[in-house]
């Protein structure tokens, strides 16, 4: 568990593992859940939220072009206009990169600067997002339990956001979809069908 207690002597049920996707299969969508974060002035009364972060975790059985779609909304505009979240991909529990998220609560928008592809090798992988806090600092080979550790619901100047992502893997074995034609403007030369 993320959250283990090597002192703790009994198991109060508190436990919080991340949530399994299985194996991408070439060509097939798969989908976090719609997750809402807690934010330093989004967390009170009827809006009070305890969730720091979500955490899912997928394997590949080969080496593959991974697309990953990003969607990160803000909830209200009582005190902040711009929130912010980290995305970390952890490669068999060591951090393997790690991007920022944005989402505005008074105007709407949104940005963020993850990739719409990422090449993976094989192996078990987990994605983790949520609210940073002031202290958080992600270097690469950190671990999971270090890094869910600095998330936070209070140090951090965000209101309380959503995030889901998808993820559809290409290793070759299924049909890319694109414009095939290559005198079109929107070609890709990767596209079969």
């Amino acid at each position: 568990a993320f959250n283990f207690n090597p002192i703790a002597s009994a198991d109060d049920g508190s436990c919080d593992y991340p949530t399994d996707l299985g194996a991408l299969e070439c060509g097939v969508n798969l989908s976090t859940s719609l997750d809402t974060i807690s934010g330093d002035y989004g967390n009170y009364g009827d809006n009070e939220y305890l969730n720091m972060y979500e955490a899912y975790t997928f394997t590949l059985d080969s080496s593959s072009t991974v697309e990953v779609s990003f969607e990160m909304n803000a909830w209200e505009c009582w005190w902040v206009n711009q929130n912010n979240a980290y995305v970390l991909l952890f490669e068999n529990g060591n951090l393997l990169d790690y991007w920022q998220g944005y989402a505005n609560s008074c105007d709407g928008g949104s940005s963020n600067n993850i990739p719409s592809e990422i090449w993976l090798a094989g192996g078990d992988y987990t994605w983790v997002y949520g609210n940073y806090s002031y202290n958080f600092s992600p270097y690469f080979g950190m671990g999971i339990d270090e890094a869910v550790s600095q998330f936070s619901s209070v140090s951090n100047d965000n209101e309380n956001f959503s995030i889901e992502m998808s993820f559809i893997m290409y290793d070759g074995s299924c049909d890319y979809p694109g414009c095939t034609d290559s005198t079109a403007f929107n070609f890709n030369p990767i596209a079969s069908a």
